[in-house]
């Protein structure tokens, strides 16, 4: 730190101007005052961004309640800017020591398959369940064609779908999702590189799939790869068993129809 940013910054701390080099003691005395204005700072905004952030958290449980992924999705994402404006700034005169980050379980090349259907009828194109790569110990049930055993963070899975007709459709996510199985939490969709974080909401006693709108994806040709992976649970786990997020019964494509309002837009392959 140069002699008159010194000055400058003690001004505004309202402290002596004789900082020492920003090296060896004079490291630590820099990291000590650059701590002293971070508590000021969080001091002054952590009341007003925690009302802040109540309003957001309802605007979230309102748009998961309806199932509503887009809106839960930019939510989401407000609360987790809200929450990095709370954490203090790592003092650059002192070391920090954080633990290197987990990394997502890898999920190996599925090649070149089609691994859709389509329904004739409707149009609508189903991604195949059973062709899923799995990580995490999610798992596909050949018995009742679902995806299930999201039961950790990490838990997930990944489709890849190649030769979709171009044009835009609006993507659904159904899945079971009952309270008694200890349902519920959080998730991270990403489609062709495009992040959306989710939630679900227990059902007691779901005997029916719910139903989930994505968002309305356009397909320009090329690969088109779905992946979800379990961030969090919320359940609560039933006598002997464990918290899960939800059991996927269907990822369709249901191609989109003039005069439907539109939901936020997310680019496919």
């Amino acid at each position: 730190m140069n002699r008159p940013l010194s000055k400058l910054l003690a001004v505004v701390l309202g402290v002596s101007a004789g900082l020492p080099p920003a090296r060896g003691a004079g490291d630590v005395e820099l990291g000590k005052i650059e701590q002293e204005f971070e508590g000021r700072r969080l001091s002054a905004i952590r009341g007003p961004l925690a009302a802040y952030d109540e309003k957001l958290k309802a605007l979230e449980d309102a748009a998961t309640t309806r199932r509503d992924l887009a809106a839960t999705a930019a939510v989401q994402k407000e609360r987790e800017r809200v929450a990095g404006l709370l954490k203090p700034k790592p003092a650059s005169g002192l070391a920090s020591i954080t633990g290197a980050p987990t990394p997502a379980p890898a999920i190996s090349d599925p090649g070149q398959q089609k691994n859709f259907e389509i329904t004739p009828e409707t149009g609508t194109v189903h991604l195949s369940l059973a062709k899923a790569q799995l990580a995490g110990g999610a798992k596909f049930d050949a018995g009742d064609g679902t995806l299930s055993g999201f039961t950790a963070p990490g838990a997930a899975f990944q489709i890849t779908a190649n030769g979709l007709k171009p044009g835009r459709y609006r993507c659904l996510l159904r899945y079971y999702c009952p309270s008694e199985k200890g349902g519920g939490g959080r998730f991270k969709l990403t489609i062709n590189g495009v992040e959306i974080a989710g939630g679900v909401v227990p059902k007691l006693y779901a005997s029916e799939a719910q139903e989930a709108f994505i968002g309305d994806v356009d397909v320009n040709g090329g690969p088109f790869v779905v992946k979800l992976e379990t961030l969090s649970l919320s359940g609560t786990a039933p006598s002997g068993g464990k918290q899960r997020l939800m059991e996927v019964t269907d990822i369709a494509l249901r191609p989109f129809k003039d005069g439907q309002p539109p939901l936020p837009k997310t680019k496919g392959g």
